[in-house]
C-alpha cells in the first residue's frame, strides 16, 4: 500500500529567527491553520500535527481545530527554545518534560497522545528511554540520509542520520537513528540527500521537485516489493503559511563557532525567507496534488505506523493459529480481519468467539476439477478483497502465487507440514510467496530459502500456557467427570488436498478401540464424517472453542486426525494417531514430537494390532499422565511462545524476516 503522511509542526517561532512572538503565535491560529486545514479539506487529507505543549496551553482552540477534520494530534515537546533542546538534556530532564507535555496534551485532546517529534529534529541517546517510559509509542525526529544538518544545531549527532534505516523501524534503547526493540516505533522524515520538507520547497521548487521524485521512486519500489513498511513522510510549519512580517531585527546568535552562525544563523535564516505566507500553501497544494495523482493515501503518523492485516482461514486450526496475535495486534492499534473458507466448524468457531470475518469460498468441491475450479475462485475473492480494501499483508496457508501476482500486498505463509507430502500446493503457493513460517523441523525443500525457521509449533501459538489454561469449570458444563480416567477419540473426513490415498480409523477398528476402553473409563467422540448409528451415544456435542479444556483434563487421544493429536500433544496428554502419515508421509512435526519428545506415537492404517498393543500399554502405566506432563514441560522449555514471535514478525516485517533468518539462540530467548 503506497502512503504519504503530511506532518505539521506547530510552534509559534519565528521561521528564520526562531524567537517566539506573540503576534506570530495569535497568526497561526487564526490564519494559517484555518487556511491549512481547508487545504487539506479539499484533498481529503488526514495528516499529524506536532504541537508544542506550551503554546497550545495558551491557545487550546487549535486542538479542537485539528481534531474536527479527523487529524492525529501529538507532540512536539514544551518549548522551541535551542538552550532547551533535547540532545542537550538528561534522561531525567527528558522524561520530565516528555511527561508534562504529554499531561497538557492529553488532558485537551481527550484522548492519550502516543506520536512525538522532537523540535529541530534534536535528539540524543537518552530519548528512546524516556519517550517510552513517557508512555510514547512513535518518534519522527530522525531524517535517514539527510545530508544538510551540517546547516542545523546539533549537527554532529544528526551525522548518525547517514546511517539509519530507510524504513519504519523499532528503535534501539539509545539511539533513534538504529534499529533495536525499544518499543518505539521510528517514522522517518523522508529525505534523498536533500530532505522532502517544506522549507527545501520554499527555498527551492525544483531541488524539491528533485527531492520529491527520488523519494516517490523508492517508496513505489517498496511498494511493489511487498514490505509494507515504506511511507513518504513530508514536513510543514503551519507558521511558513502566515502573512505578517517575521523578522526580528538582529538575528540570535546560537552558537559559539563563527562558521557555524553564518550557516546556521545567517546563511539558512536569510534561504527560509523565501515563499512565506499564501505562496507556501500554494507549493503544497502542488505536493499534494501529486501524491494525490499517484495513487497515495494520506494517513496520520499514527496510522501509517499500523498495518491493515488479512488472515486467512482454510481450516478451523488456522483460526486458532491466529488468535492471540490477532488480538494483539489490534490492542496495537493495527486492523485485522479474518478470510475464512467455509471449512467444517471454521464459521461455528468465528461465530461463537464473536469474531468479524469475510467468507471467500462457500462452494464445496465434489471431485479434483472442482477443487481446482474452487480453489482458483477463492483466490480471486482474495484478491477482489486486497485490493479493494488495500490490506498490507495477509498471513495464512495455502495462498497461492496468483494473489501474489495480481496484488501488492506482503504475503506470508504459514505450515506444518512438509512440502514433499503437499502434493502441487507448495508451487503453487511457495514459488511465489515473500515468505514462509515453518518449525525448524519441517523440511520445505526447495523452499527453504525462502522459509524462516522457528524452535516452536504453530499450535503453541494458542496452546502455550501463557495463552491457554484448562478450566475444569468448563469441562463440567459437559456432564464430564475430569476427576476419573475419560478417552477422546476423534474422527477426520481426510479429504484435505495433502489426504489424497490416506486412510485412518475404521468402523471395525472404533469398535474395538471402544471395547477395549470402556472398562476403563468414558468414552468421547468428536467425528468431521458421518458416524455410525452405534457410535451416536458416544458423540460430544460441543462448542468447538471447548474442545482444548475437555482434551487437556482426558486419559488418553486417539484419532487419525494430525491436528488434534498435535494439540493433545502440545497439551501433554498422551495422543495415538492412526493413518497413513506414517512411514514413507513422515511429517517432520509429528515426528520430532514422537522420536525426540514423546508425546505422541503415529501408526500405520495397515497395522490395527500395533494400535491395540499401544494402547494396552498406556492403560496399564500407573503414573502416565506424570510422565507425559514431564515431557511436555521438557518440549515447552525448548520451544518459544510463537504468538510472541508471530506477532513480532508481523509487526516488524520485512525487517524481521531477515533478522530471523540469522538469528542465535540468544535471539529466540526474547519470545520464551
Amino acid at each position: 500500500m503506497k502512503v504519504v503522511c503530511i506532518t505539521n509542526d506547530v510552534e509559534a517561532t519565528s521561521i528564520y529567527g526562531e524567537a517566539y512572538r506573540e503576534d506570530i503565535a495569535q497568526n497561526v491560529a487564526e490564519v494559517a491553520l484555518p487556511a491549512l486545514l481547508a487545504l487539506y479539506r479539499k484533498y481529503n487529507v488526514k495528516a499529524t500535527f506536532f504541537c508544542l505543549a506550551s503554546y497550545i496551553q495558551k491557545y487550546p482552540q487549535i486542538i479542537e481545530m485539528i481534531q474536527a477534520d479527523g487529524h492525529e494530534v501529538a507532540c512536539h515537546g514544551f518549548t522551541h527554545e535551542s538552550n532547551e533542546a533535547f540532545d542537550m538534556l538528561s534522561y531525567e530532564e527528558q522524561l520530565g518534560c516528555l511527561k508534562h507535555s504529554k499531561e497538557i496534551l492529553d488532558a485537551l485532546a481527550h484522548e492519550e497522545v502516543v506520536s512525538f517529534r522532537a523540535p529541530a529534529l534534536r535528539v540524543n541517546e537518552y530519548t528512546p528511554k524516556a519517550l517510552k517510559d513517557a508512555g510514547f509509542r512513535i518518534d519522527s525526529s530522525v531524517a535517514p540520509q539527510r545530508l544538510d544538518a551540517f546547516m542545523s544545531l546539533g549537527s554532529k549527532r544528526k551525522l548518525q542520520w547517514i546511517g539509519a534505516p530507510r524504513t519504519i523501524y523499532e528503535t534501539a534503547n539509545n539511539n533513534l537513528a538504529r534499529k533495536g526493540d525499544s518499543n518505539i516505533t521510528e517514522v522517518p522524515v523522508s529525505a534523498f540527500g536533500l530532505p522532502y520538507i517544506s522549507t527545501l520547497m520554499r527555498v527551492s521548487p525544483f531541488l524539491n521537485r528533485l527531492a520529491r521524485m527520488s523519494v516517490a521512486a523508492e517508496a513505489n519500489h517498496h511498494s511493489l516489493s511487498g514490505g509494507g513498511k515504506k511511507v513518504v513522510n513530508f514536513l510543514f510549519h503551519p507558521s511558513e503559511a502566515i502573512t505578517i512580517d517575521q523578522s526580528i531585527g538582529t538575528l540570535q546568535t546560537r552558537t559559539t563557532s563563527r562558521i557555524k552562525h553564518l550557516l546556521v544563523d545567517v546563511l539558512r535564516m536569510k534561504l527560509k525567507r523565501r515563499n512565506l505566507g499564501p505562496r507556501s500553501l500554494d507549493l503544497l497544494e502542488k505536493e499534494l496534488i501529486f501524491w494525490q495523482k499517484k495513487g497515495y493515501a494520506f494517513k496520520t503518523i499514527k496510522d501509517c505506523s499500523k498495518m491493515k492485516i488479512a488472515f486467512y482461514l482454510a481450516h478451523p486450526a488456522h483460526y486458532h493459529y491466529f488468535k492471540f496475535s490477532a488480538q494483539q495486534l489490534r490492542k496495537d492499534g493495527h486492523e485485522v480481519i479474518f478470510l475464512a473458507k467455509n471449512k467444517d466448524i471454521l464459521l461455528s468457531l468465528l461465530d461463537n468467539a464473536g469474531e468479524k470475518y469475510e467468507i471467500i469460498a462457500h462452494k464445496k468441491s465434489k471431485n479434483y476439477f472442482q477443487h481446482i475450479l474452487y480453489a482458483i475462485q477463492a483466490d480471486l475473492s482474495v484478491v477482489r478483497y486486497l485490493r479493494t480494501e488495500r490490506v498490507d499483508m495477509i498471513i495464512g496457508s495455502q495462498l497461492t502465487g496468483l494473489i501474489r501476482r495480481m496484488t501488492n500486498t506482503a504475503i506470508i505463509n504459514t505450515g506444518e507440514d512438509d512440502a514433499k507430502i503437499l502434493g502441487i500446493y507448495p508451487f503453487l503457493a511457495y514459488t511465489h510467496t515473500n515468505s514462509i513460517l515453518s518449525p525448524i523441523c519441517c523440511d520445505n525443500g526447495k523452499w527453504n530459502s525462502k522459509t524462516v525457521p522457528f524452535p516452536g509449533f504453530l499450535k503453541l501459538a494458542y496452546l502455550h500456557p501463557k495463552h491457554f489454561s484448562p478450566d475444569r469449570k468448563i469441562v463440567e458444563q459437559y456432564q464430564i467427570d475430569h476427576d476419573k480416567p475419560y478417552f477422546l477419540i476423534r474422527f477426520a473426513k481426510l479429504n484435505a488436498h495433502h489426504d489424497t490415498g490416506v486412510s485412518g480409523i475404521s468402523t471395525n477398528i472404533a469398535q474395538h478401540l471402544i471395547d477395549m476402553l470402556r472398562p476403563h473409563g468414558q468414552i468421547y467422540i468428536t467425528s468431521e464424517r458421518e458416524l455410525e448409528p452405534q457410535f451416536e451415544q458416544y458423540r460430544l456435542h460441543i462448542n468447538p472453542l471447548d474442545i482444548h479444556h475437555v482434551m487437556a483434563f482426558a486419559t488418553l487421544y486417539i484419532g487419525d486426525s494430525q491436528s488434534m493429536a498435535n494439540e493433545a500433544a502440545m497439551l501433554g496428554v498422551p495422543s495415538l494417531r492412526f493413518n497413513d502419515f506414517v512411514g514413507a508421509k513422515k511429517i517432520g512435526v509429528m515426528e520430532e514430537l514422537e522420536h525426540v519428545y514423546g508425546l505422541t506415537y503415529g501408526i500405520s492404517s495397515h497395522e490395527p494390532e500395533r494400535l491395540y498393543a499401544k494402547v494396552e500399554e498406556f492403560l496399564e502405566m500407573p503414573n502416565l499422565r506424570e510422565v507425559f506432563q514431564e515431557r511436555r514441560q521438557k518440549m515447552l522449555s525448548e520451544k518459544i511462545d510463537v504468538t510472541a514471535f508471530l506477532t513480532w514478525f508481523i509487526e516488524n516485517y520485512p525487517l524481521s524476516a531477515k533478522e530471523a533468518k540469522n538469528a542465535d539462540a540468544m535471539f529466540w530467548e526474547r519470545f520464551k
